[in-house]
């Protein structure tokens, strides 16, 4: 009896490992990662929103939210992103076109796929009071070139 159990259990520990490996799946390869990073700044702050993180498996999204610091608005705030090394491919690189939630102390951006590790860019934010005057120095300048361009005839869509 004491054979028996003994060559049992052998059998049982050799043959273990194959069963195991049957059952592994040919799609069972570790998932691509891709590293987000962010341009540094003491005017602002990024973090990933909450289930996120700044490790995205290739091709799914990442959320983060962008707020400013102690003194500072994101009333003119450009947001973009390109790939972090210059051999990737640049197709990769664009601005945020989808805003998900926007108030005067967090904007939260969307990307909706990440496929190679990129670097966020975050740009114009600016001292609190200096956007709101930037912002309408501009609508006034746009408005200028708008008549200005009415007078010549020029379509102004």
């Amino acid at each position: 009896m004491k054979k028996t159990l003994s060559v049992f259990l052998a059998v049982v520990l050799f043959a273990l490992p194959l069963c195991m490996n049957s059952f592994a799946s040919a799609n069972d390869t570790p998932a691509e990662v891709c590293r987000v990073t962010v341009a540094e700044s003491s005017m602002y702050t990024v973090e990933p929103c909450e289930g996120y993180d700044f490790y995205v498996v290739k091709g799914n999204p990442f959320k983060f939210k962008l707020k400013p610091a102690e003194g500072y608005s994101l009333d003119m705030v450009s947001v973009y992103y390109e790939p972090t090394s210059i051999l990737d491919n640049t197709q990769n690189e664009g601005y945020f076109k989808q805003v998900v939630e926007r108030n005067p102390n967090e904007i939260t951006y969307t990307i909706d796929a990440v496929n190679t590790d990129i670097t966020i860019h975050v740009a114009q934010v600016l001292p609190k009071g200096q956007g709101y005057f930037f912002r309408s120095l501009m609508e006034f300048i746009y408005g200028v070139l708008i008549f200005i361009a009415s007078l010549f005839g020029v379509p102004t869509d």
